[in-house]
C-alpha cells in the first residue's frame, strides 16, 4: 500500500515539474502519513525536519543540534531522544551537517526509510525534498506540522560528502533542514541525503549519506546504540 501511494505521489510531482516547478516554499502539501518516516525534532533553540532511519533512529542536520537532549514528533507523540553531531562536522563550512538521534523507545507505527548507500544522485539527477519548513522565503519556522513536498535536480558542483541542487527546482526554507532528499527505487523512497542549507530563495544543499565520511558515521552510530538503520547492511571496513 505505501509502494502504490508513493508511486502516485511521484508521478503526480512528474506531472507537475513539466509545468512548473514545484517547491517546499510555495509548494505541494502532502499527508504526513504517505510519508511516514518524516517527523519533526525540537531542540532547546530549534525546530527542524528529521527523517526516521529505524525503530528507533532519526537523522536531521547537526546545525540543529542545540541541545544533546530534543522531543521528536511523529504524528503528534514526543518521543525523548539523545543527539550526537557528526564528528567530521564543519560549521562555517556545514561540512558533514549530519546528525543521529537515538530514541528512548520505538516509534509506533513508523516505517523507516532506507538509506541508500550504492546509487551516487550526480549531477541531473532528480530527487525529492520533503520538510515541516516554512513556504514562504525567509518566512516563519512555525508552520503548524504541514508537510510538503518539491522536486530539485543536483546541480554542477557535486561533492562526495554534500550536493547543491540546481536553482529551477525545489528550495529549502527554515525549518526544513534535515529533512529528507530521496529518490524511487521500485516504487519505494530510498534516502539521498538530509536538507542542510542554502540561500534559501534559489538552492539549497543537502548531506549525501553515502559520501564516505557521512557514511562512516551512521556506521558508528548504529554500532554505538546497537540499533538498526534501514539500508546499512553489515559495516563496512574504514
Amino acid at each position: 500500500m505505501l509502494s502504490v501511494r508513493l508511486s502516485v505521489v511521484a508521478a503526480v510531482l512528474i506531472s507537475i515539474a513539466s509545468h512548473a516547478s514545484p517547491r517546499i516554499i510555495n509548494g505541494v502539501e502532502i499527508a504526513s502519513n504517505d510519508y511516514p518516516f518524516m517527523a519533526t525534532v525540537k531542540f532547546k533553540n530549534t525546530v527542524c525536519s528529521a527523517v526516521i532511519v529505524g525503530r528507533q533512529a532519526v537523522l536531521t542536520a547537526a546545525h540543529c543540534v542545540s541541545s544533546d537532549i530534543a522531543e521528536v514528533d511523529f504524528n503528534g507523540r514526543l518521543y525523548g531522544a539523545e543527539f550526537v553531531k557528526n564528528n567530521h562536522y564543519d560549521e562555517s563550512s556545514l561540512h558533514g551537517d549530519i546528525a543521529f538521534g537515538y530514541l528512548s523507545e520505538p516509534l509506533l507505527a513508523a516505517v523507516p526509510i532506507a538509506v541508500e548507500t550504492r546509487f551516487q544522485a550526480d549531477e541531473g539527477h532528480y530527487m525529492d525534498l520533503l520538510g515541516f519548513g516554512c513556504s514562504i522565503p525567509q518566512g516563519p519556522q512555525n508552520t503548524g506540522g504541514v508537510l510538503k513536498i518539491g522536486r530539485a535536480r543536483v546541480g554542477t558542483k557535486a561533492k562526495l560528502n554534500e550536493a547543491t541542487f540546481q536553482t529551477n527546482g525545489a528550495a529549502l526554507c527554515f525549518g526544513d533542514s534535515g529533512g529528507a532528499a530521496i529518490t524511487y527505487h521500485e516504487g519505494n523512497p530510498v534516502l539521498m541525503g538530509t536538507g542542510s542549507a542554502g540561500d534559501i530563495k534559489s538552492k539549497s544543499t543537502f548531506a549525501r549519506l553515502n559520501g564516505r565520511i557521512n557514511l562512516g558515521f551512521l556506521y558508528t552510530m548504529q554500532a554505538k546504540y546497537q540499533t538498526e538503520i534501514e539500508g546499512l547492511g553489515y559495516p563496512l571496513a574504514y
